[in-house]
């Protein structure tokens, strides 16, 4: 019974991140703000909801599977951020890439 409400709590907070930073991304004007609106999904969001598949499963295959793949997603996103920063920065000056 404590597993499953845990479980819950952190889908909860997963998905509360993720729909506070959907609403402030509609409201965000500067395409840098956007950016960084997205860092806490992929860094915060993704792991939350791997820490549950976790609690829920336990140790096996697919909590190593579902945990790698949010590492996977945390890794990716930083570079993929970091990217799309650099397209906004040279898309701004007015270069082409």
């Amino acid at each position: 019974m404590t597993a499953q409400v845990l479980v819950w709590a952190l889908l909860g907070l997963a998905v509360a991140l993720v729909l506070t930073c959907s609403v402030r991304l509609l409201v965000a004007g500067d395409d840098y703000a956007r950016l960084h609106l997205m860092a806490p999904v992929t860094s915060v969001a993704g792991p939350l909801v791997g820490l549950a598949i976790a609690v829920r499963n336990g140790f096996g295959l697919a909590t190593a599977t579902a945990l790698l793949t949010v590492a996977l997603l945390v890794l990716a996103g930083a570079a993929v951020q970091g990217a799309m920063g650099r397209l906004v920065a040279a898309h701004r000056d007015g270069q082409r890439r």
